[in-house]
């Protein structure tokens, strides 16, 4: 199994990281991606891939949360990140009206410098949108974009739009929170409209949880990484598929995105 979209260097997991990794490993996840937000988180991420090449790769980006207070400079240590072996992507950059006091064009500002340099060094993105969904399409039409392609996490965007996101390179992600009684009518909908070469799955870890009750692992409110095992068998339900098959599809996906799970 794979998570797309996690944050082992989160300060709610990074204490005991090596006791999740080893958790997660020991059920079967084998290649976790994490993914920075800002330039003091940057250096954990690096740390933990370093530590553990084996299951741990990293992306590095500034979330559209922080945009408003990046320190001069940061797109050139930025670019330091994306520079090292290893790095899987650009990531986790976009765009957010949900955030209080939110500075939309700001961000967008960030969002479109941060796709170049995914572009200049041929890395994917992943992508964050909440309340935004129209400007950020607007966005990917008017820019040039990686060829291997961008991820959007935790896709909670109108299942009409797919298409469209779909024609310029795409991939969506499923996360536990979206098995919330008051999303499974969103997520049918969504999953059965993803085309099955562009499906990933994610935790979000320490966020986005599962409903309560069907943790498998750790304490709510912090939700634990090997909780992937859950969204796995539970998307494998709803696709009326086995959990190998969404295993092996998902892998396909995420090394075709990524480059590979080594």
């Amino acid at each position: 199994m794979i998570d797309a979209h996690l944050h082992l260097q989160d300060e709610q997991l990074v204490g005991d990281a090596d006791a999740l990794i080893e958790t997660c490993r020991g059920v079967g996840i084998r290649r976790q991606l994490v993914n920075g937000t800002r330039p003091d988180d940057w250096p954990a991420c690096a740390a933990l891939a370093e530590s553990h090449p084996d299951q741990i790769q990293a992306c590095f980006g500034l979330h559209p949360w922080y945009v408003n207070e990046a320190p001069e400079g940061w797109v050139d240590f930025l670019e330091e990140f994306l520079g090292h072996g290893g790095t899987a992507g650009v990531g986790e950059i976009g765009l957010d009206k949900w955030v209080r006091g939110h500075d939309l064009p700001r961000q967008r500002e960030a969002l479109v410098l941060q796709l170049g340099l995914a572009v200049v060094h041929g890395l994917p993105v992943t992508i964050h949108c909440l309340r935004a969904w129209g400007t950020l399409l607007e966005v990917l039409q008017g820019e040039t974009l990686p060829d291997c392609g961008f991820l959007l996490h935790s896709y909670g965007g109108p299942a009409e739009m797919v298409d469209s996101f779909v024609a310029l390179g795409g991939y969506f992600s499923v996360s536990g929170a979206f098995f919330h009684e008051r999303k499974r009518g969103q997520l049918e909908t969504f999953v059965h409209r993803v085309p099955s070469h562009r499906l990933l799955v994610e935790t979000d870890a320490p966020d986005m949880g599962l409903p309560a009750g069907m943790e498998r692992f750790g304490e709510p409110p912090v939700n634990h990484p090997a909780n992937a095992v859950v969204i796995y068998e539970r998307l494998a339900s709803m696709l009326g598929e086995t959990k190998t098959v969404v295993i092996d599809r998902v892998q396909a996906n995420f090394e075709r995105l990524f480059g590979g799970t080594s």
